[in-house]
């Protein structure tokens, strides 16, 4: 199933498959809130009564289109080209990488889980670069 939707989304220009992401993620926010109510709170706890509700609700609702465009990204890895990545990863600090793997030495980066942290190694990847990832096991049930 995951390979036949990456093919679908893979023939798709990717404005066109972006456009589907995000309106798939507004579909899920209206359609499927059981984790809403979740966030809310959890923006509740945090800023308290300095976000309006209708603040919290324009958060809540990016977060799921973002995961809609993180996992349309995704799909679409395999059309990953040294090209691609020059235009859709902004590469800050690559000159010290450059360096230290010339000079024969290996680089330690810590990455946040910020966008699409998947689309970073991959992108990497085909530039030719040797990527190791430690990561930490997820126990969630669906995803098993």
């Amino acid at each position: 199933m995951i390979l036949l939707l990456s093919r679908f989304f893979c023939a798709l220009p990717l404005s066109t498959a972006l456009f589907i992401g995000r309106l798939f993620g507004y579909l899920l926010f209206y359609l499927i809130p059981i984790r809403r109510h979740v966030a809310y709170e959890n923006l509740d706890r945090i800023f308290g009564e300095t976000l309006s509700k209708q603040d919290r609700m324009q958060i809540i609702r990016s977060c799921y289109v973002h995961l809609c465009l993180y996992g349309i990204e995704s799909l679409r890895a395999p059309l990953m080209t040294e090209k691609l990545s020059t235009e859709l990863v902004n590469r800050i600090g690559f000159k010290e990488v450059d360096k230290s793997l010339y000079e024969g030495r290996g680089v330690i980066a810590a990455i946040a889980h910020i966008g699409n942290i998947d689309m970073i190694g991959y992108s990497q990847s085909v530039r030719g670069y040797k990527l190791n990832a430690i990561v930490k096991e997820i126990h969630w049930k669906p995803v098993h």
